[in-house]
């Protein structure tokens, strides 16, 4: 490098001067006209035509620089800038001033006049255009389809308020009419007679001295037996046999007895509940087998004769074909219990032999018979109470009733 800035300084400086010193007045008095149409040419071209070449060219360009030809670039301007700062810059520097004096007095004006040219399009003919749109979409609006969505709301406004306004109107003053006319009296009669339902038994049965409220409280299960009794026509001299010693088939057994029966025969398959049932009147007691018709002869068997009225209370399927089979020609089998929905049963026997089916539920005004059966001393039903527990013992007496052994579990609640 210093032996070729000594050869460029000593040998081709002055050679290199006037060189420059030339081209820079060729430039100015002879190429300048030239250079100034090719460059006005070349900056249309540009703009229209190879800028999009351009752009792409350059980008390569810049990457082939700054990825391969960088680094021999930088020697190369080291070098050139060496030769530039000893022996050129005076001829540089002329370059320079001419070619800005270029820029200056030629290129300017041409791209002055481009952006005025721009601009004026812009402002004449096309900004014209969009507010000639925009006024014309405005005007559609404000014309056309706000008076139609103006008159389609008013319609459907007056839609409402004429037709489903005066419709429903209608229907609120029928459905009042119903109300009032129709429905409101059914309702008060019903509301009047369940009052009456409610409170006959408590207002017609108030508890004489002599009936403690432990027998107060065997009212409801007796009036059950009440009720039993008057569906199966209980009387004198009947032969009753009783399916069942639970509470219900108990109270039944006290009932039938209390209404004339001759003679009462309880069935069931627990033999203390029997004992029990014999303790308490039952001038039979039988624990069935697991065939209805064997039952039903031993009942035969010590009746002599098969039952009048059968009162089943155990709601078991065998124990129902029991009390058709037990029960004899022209009698009654009344269904107390409750068992499953759908059962099996000999209905042909019945209905050959005219044994008639009836069925319960609870009963129905029968608190003022039962309360005057306990207070004549008709019937007596205190044998039943078999546990009695205090308020504070009502877990061990629910568990007491669960396990079966009692037969009614009463709970005191008075404090002494």
């Amino acid at each position: 490098m210093m032996t070729l800035s000594l050869l460029l300084t000593q040998t081709l400086l002055p050679s290199l001067t006037a060189f420059m010193m030339t081209l820079s007045l060729l430039l100015t008095q002879t190429l300048l006209p030239s250079l100034t149409a090719f460059m006005m040419t070349l900056s249309l071209l540009l703009t229209q035509t190879l800028l999009p070449s351009l752009t792409a060219f350059m980008m390569t360009f810049s990457l082939l620089l700054t990825q391969t030809l960088l680094p021999s670039l930088n020697a190369f301007m080291m070098t050139l800038s060496l030769l530039l700062t000893q022996t050129l810059l005076s001829s540089l520097t002329a370059f320079m001033m001419t070619l800005s004096l270029l820029l200056t007095q030629t290129l300017l004006p041409s791209l002055t006049a481009f952006m005025m040219t721009l601009s004026l399009l812009l402002t004449q003919t096309l900004l014209p255009s969009l507010t000639a749109f925009m006024m014309t979409f405005s005007l559609l609006l404000t014309q056309t389809l706000l008076p139609s969505l103006n008159a389609f709301m008013m319609t459907l406004s007056l839609l409402l308020t004429q037709t489903l306004l005066s419709s429903l109107t209608a229907f609120m003053m029928t459905l009042s009419l119903l109300l009032t006319q129709t429905l409101l009296p059914s309702l008060t009669a019903f509301m009047m007679t369940l009052k009456l339902r409610l409170t006959l038994p408590f207002n017609s049965c108030r508890l004489p001295d002599h009936v403690s409220t432990e027998e107060g409280a065997l009212l409801e299960p007796l009036s059950v037996a009440v009720h039993a009794c008057n569906r199966a026509d209980v009387g004198l001299g009947h032969k009753v046999l009783i399916c069942g010693a639970g509470p219900i088939g108990l109270v039944n057994l006290l009932t039938a007895k209390a209404r004339g029966a001759a003679e009462v025969c309880v069935t069931d398959i627990d033999q203390t509940r029997l004992d029990f049932a014999k303790k308490l009147g039952a001038d039979f007691t039988l624990k069935v087998t697991k065939d209805p018709k064997e039952t039903a002869l031993q009942v035969e068997e010590v009746f002599g004769q098969p039952a009048d009225i059968t009162i089943e209370c155990s709601g078991a399927p065998s124990s129902v074909k029991t009390a058709i089979f037990a029960t004899c020609s022209g009698g009654c089998v009344l269904l107390v219990g409750m068992g499953p929905a759908e059962i099996q049963l000999p209905i042909v026997n019945a209905a050959v032999r005219e044994v008639d089916i009836k069925g319960l539920f609870r009963y129905a005004n029968c608190y003022p018979t039962a309360l005057a059966m306990i207070a004549s001393g008709k019937v007596d039903v205190k044998p039943l109470i078999t546990h009695r527990f205090k308020l504070e013992q009502t877990l061990e007496a629910f568990k007491m009733a669960e396990s079966g052994k009692g037969v009614k579990v009463m709970i005191n609640c008075e404090r002494k």
